[in-house]
């Protein structure tokens, strides 16, 4: 018989969207809050290594309010927050999902169809200007969603999970007239930070600095 997956547990700390006023600029979906990131300080991506890259961006759009003072790798930031902005970070699971050996694992397809009510309650609730999901998990539940909200997802965003063309989709929302707006709001879709994924000379980061061009332009 094959080997049982092991069943992915959650933490108790469930991670809300930041910051809590409406209509930001721009709405950010992660995968889920990580370690050192948002399970300790309460905040998406506050305090983890990718969180550098999201905060980064966040600045060089213009939409931080206060200077970023960048971290070093493995910092605690429990007890700081986010500068405040205009704009919000959610993430498509808000509790962090781990193993029962606590090690941190991706939140299982199931749970996202969970959340992608919630996520399409938010965009509601906050109406973003422009939303960016990062990643494959985020972008999943973003086009579930869409669904939800009576929006068709793009072609490669329209599947199962496993099959979700991620690249494809980036691509997808590059070209001309396909734009894909969901509850007023412009959504794009890129990878993930985490890996060096956004780095210029990589193939997805040279795809991620023509959607980031694209974000500027919506916004």
């Amino acid at each position: 018989m094959p080997k049982l997956k092991p069943k992915c547990e959650y933490s108790p700390r469930v991670v809300a969207y930041f910051p809590r006023g409406a209509n930001p600029r721009l709405l950010v979906i992660g995968e889920a809050p990580g370690p050192r990131g948002a399970n300790r300080t309460g905040f998406p991506f506050w305090g983890d290594d990718s969180g550098l890259d999201i905060y980064g961006l966040l600045e060089e759009l213009g939409l931080l309010d206060a200077p970023l003072n960048r971290w070093k790798r493995g910092t605690d930031l429990t007890g700081t927050q986010p500068p405040p902005g205009r704009y919000a970070v959610t993430n498509a699971c808000p509790q962090m999902p781990v193993l029962p050996n606590g090690d941190f694992c991706a939140p299982p397809v199931e749970r996202l169809e969970e959340e992608s009510a919630r996520i399409a309650k938010e965009l509601e609730a906050l109406k973003p200007h422009v939303v960016l999901s990062c990643g494959k998990a985020a972008a999943y539940t973003l086009a579930r969603a869409s669904a939800k909200l009576g929006v068709a997802p793009p072609e490669p965003l329209a599947g199962t999970l496993p099959s979700l063309k991620l690249t494809e989709a980036m691509e997808n929302l590059l070209a001309p007239h396909h734009a894909w707006d969901i509850a007023g709001a412009r959504a794009f879709v890129t990878c993930h930070p985490a890996r060096g994924q956004w780095r210029p000379q990589t193939p997805t980061g040279k795809l991620h600095v023509r959607i980031v061009a694209e974000v500027r332009k919506a916004l």
